[in-house]
């Protein structure tokens, strides 16, 4: 049996990985890193300096896009449809999401987003073409325009695991601190 595991690893080793497809590289959900306007010598943070936000993107091509700052006000009563214009001015500046469909030119190294809805609708319709590049667990972008004026915007986004891969982590720390939830083990009374 031993030597059946290890002719298999060996196997394992010796194929030669196959190169995933820039499309493929870029299914998964990622977390923003940072997102900077270049305005020439003007660089803004415009989520400031740790922006939170979420892009999915989809193996059938779907993908989706949340960006807020790093903290957004609170509204002073419990209905957010009965807002002050201080509120909506600070949560409209403070957040932008969109989604639609996407699509890779593989040579080109560019990804197209077609923006079905956007809460700056100024972008609903559009094909959105972005140069990129990924590096390991890393992606970036250079959004050729801005929704605030002239000047393009540095994206960079990290994968996030896989809810699998959390859910196993989370196993792993838990049986490594000896948690075991109810399974396992319990003490029999002799």
């Amino acid at each position: 049996m031993k030597r059946f595991v290890l002719a298999l690893t060996l196997t394992a080793f010796a194929l030669p990985a196959q190169a995933e497809s820039l499309k493929e590289q870029l299914v998964g959900t990622w977390e923003l890193v940072s997102l900077t306007v270049n305005q020439g010598d003007r660089k803004i943070d415009l989520f400031g300096t740790a922006p939170r936000g979420i892009q999915v993107m989809t193996a059938d091509g779907h993908f989706v896009n949340v960006i807020t700052r790093e903290s957004l006000p609170l509204y002073a009563g419990a209905n957010r449809m009965q807002g002050t214009p201080e509120e909506y001015t600070a949560i409209g500046q403070g957040s932008n999401a969109l989604y639609g469909t996407w699509e890779v030119d593989e040579e080109a190294g560019i990804v197209t987003f077609n923006v079905d809805v956007s809460t700056f609708p100024n972008w609903e319709g559009e094909k959105q073409r972005r140069q990129f590049t990924i590096e390991g667990d890393t992606w970036r972008y250079v959004n050729p325009m801005t929704a605030i004026g002239p000047g393009s915007v540095d994206v960079v986004w990290t994968r996030k695991p896989s809810a699998a891969e959390l859910a196993a982590d989370r196993m792993a720390a838990a049986v490594e601190s000896d948690v075991n939830y109810g399974w396992g083990t319990a003490e029999v009374a002799e």
